[in-house]
Parts: structure tokens; sequence; C-alpha cells
């Protein structure tokens, strides 16, 4: 009885609703969808007084009971840079360049104006051929574009371990690459033979092995 009231009620609201806005005079560029939104937005952020950034920071500090703020939230890239938990539009203040189009300057939209393909990587660090060559299989069924070995054992860098690494894994559909300390260039030469014997488009292949010979003469006096 209780169900079937409330859905003769929801069902005369929903038919009172579409009536009021058949009714409304909308101007021909705003659609009635466009004024819903609207009308949603307004309601459903007015309701609520404004928070500070200082009242977040007392709840998060408040939250951690004690704990390091830095070592708990803050994310460090590889880069050096530090990546905060959460972003208000206050920090979006000064940054200009959010303005920029696709192959404006300073390119943070990148280089192009349109076919701005970015890779998805994941590095993966070589102690087990086989193990390593799963893991690149399962984090390339999981969405990857780009794989990152990284091999500590220069014996692995040859023929036979390439075939083992790249078992299944298509050259020419992802991008491939390797860092090898103290044997950087070697990768770069075995992949580069590696594909040589392989019936693909060699045209396709992208990958990267870091190799600065000159950076490490200046810090170490020889080339590595």
């Amino acid at each position: 009885m209780y169900c079937n009231l409330f859905l003769t009620f929801y069902k005369n609201l929903l038919i009172s609703g579409v009536q009021s806005l058949n009714s409304a005079n909308f101007a021909p560029w705003v659609s009635k969808t466009t004024f819903i939104m609207a009308e949603k937005e307004r309601k459903l952020f007015t309701g609520f007084a404004p928070v500070s950034t200082e009242d977040w920071q007392s709840k998060i500090h408040a939250d951690l009971k004690g704990a390091d703020y830095e070592k708990k939230l803050v994310w460090r890239t590889y880069e050096g840079f530090k990546v905060q938990p959460y972003y208000r539009k206050e920090d979006l203040k000064g940054l200009n360049f959010l303005e920029g189009l696709p192959g404006e300057y300073p390119f943070v939209r990148g280089n192009r104006k349109s076919g701005n393909d970015w890779f998805i990587r994941q590095d993966i660090s070589v102690k087990d051929l086989k193990k390593a060559n799963k893991k690149a299989l399962e984090i390339l069924n999981k969405g990857v574009t780009s794989l990152g070995f990284r091999i500590d054992s220069p014996a692995e860098i040859s023929q036979a371990g390439l075939e083992i690494l790249l078992k299944n894994i298509l050259p020419e559909a992802i991008e491939i690459n390797f860092d090898s300390p103290g044997n950087r260039g070697n990768c770069a030469r075995a992949f580069s033979e590696f594909i040589s014997g392989k019936d693909v488009n060699k045209k396709a292949i992208t990958g990267s092995a870091p190799f600065d010979p000159v950076g490490s003469f200046i810090l170490k006096g020889k080339l590595e």
C-alpha cells in the first residue's frame, strides 16, 4: 500500500516538473538540461558555509593524531616534485599557463594541437626474467602503454635474456625502456639487435635507455 502511494506521488511529481519545464521560456542557446543542472548546482552548494584552507588543515592534523603530515600525505615524484594531498582554487592563482592550449608555449598541454598521445608507464625491477615478463603482461592488460625494465644484472642483457623478458609482448605496440646502471650503453645495443631479428615494423618501435657519457665524464672523470 505504502509503496503504491509513494509511486503515485513520485509519478505526479515528475509530471508536474515536466509540465513546469515545458511551460518555461528558455533562451534558444540554453537547453532544459543545462537549466536543470544549474538549478542542482545552485541548490547543492548554497546550503553549505565555505570552508577555509585553515579549517581543512586543522581537521587533517587532528585526524593524523600527531603523525608527520609530509611523510603521510605528501607524495614525492622521482623528479623531486611534492604532490599535495589536495589542491584548492587559491593554488591556481598566478598560473597563467593554465589558459594555454595544446601546441602553444609553454607546451604544458603538449607540443601539438592534436594527437597528443601520452604514455602510461610503469617500471619493473627485473630480478627474475620470467617473473618480470609475467608482470609486464599483467600491467599491459590493465592499460599500461610504456614499460620500464630496470636490470641490475648485465648478464641478462642479451638476445637470450630479451627473448624471455619480452615474450608475447608486441614491441611496436608499446614503448619499451631499459635502465641498467653501469651498463646502459649495452641496453640500447642489445635491444637494437633483438629488434633487428624480428619481423616487426621497425619504424614503429619506440623506447629509451638512459645514457649520458658527458655527465658521467664530468662527475667521475671517465666515460662509462
